[in-house]
């Protein structure tokens, strides 16, 4: 925010700010935006604002910093949680590609574990096919009576896969054989 920026307010209102500001955040989250008017002339016209941050109803997947699931081997997890309580339950209906599985395939949330975090884990599909490490996809499907949530859009989460079928994988690079 600089001078001459301008905040809405309820009701559609605009508060134009003029240089200099300080703002701060507060452990609790919330932000200070102080104005101090015309600081050198006449420092009464300033003005300080408590920004609240509101939580928006938002389906969250956290994930590591790489999901990675093996042929035959390691699987990986991610968790899923809501970010305000719902009015009813929210249902999450889980799928994989063909190259994984999942477990559960569904999650339900509701006005009592809508902030507990719940564990989906990735397997991945043990095929004979020779290939390179590849991808598996998992989407997300919202359906709740609250109308936050239903048909909330949630992201993809997408898991490499390490082969583990022996053999010479030839690749084409440039286009030509």
């Amino acid at each position: 925010i600089t001078g001459g920026d301008a905040l809405q307010r309820p009701g559609g209102a605009q508060i134009l700010l003029s240089a200099p500001l300080d703002l701060d955040e507060h452990p609790s989250g919330r932000i200070y935006v102080a104005n101090w008017g015309n600081a050198q002339s006449d420092p009464s016209n300033g003005a300080v604002w408590v920004l609240t941050p509101v939580d928006v109803p938002t389906v969250v997947v956290s994930t590591g910093p790489e999901t990675v699931i093996d042929e035959g081997g390691a699987t990986d997890t991610y968790s899923v949680r809501l970010t305000t309580q719902p009015s009813g339950p929210v249902d999450v209906t889980i799928t994989a590609d063909d190259q994984a599985t999942v477990d559960p395939p569904a999650l339900q949330f509701t006005t009592a574990n809508w902030d507990t975090p719940q564990t989906v884990t990735i397997t991945a599909v043990d095929d004979t096919d020779i290939e390179d490490a590849h991808q598996a996809v998992i989407s997300h499907v919202v359906t709740s009576g609250d109308g936050n949530y239903n048909g909330a859009t949630v992201p993809d989460v997408v898991a490499t896969v390490v082969d583990n079928d022996g053999g010479i994988l030839v690749t084409e690079t440039d286009g030509g054989t």
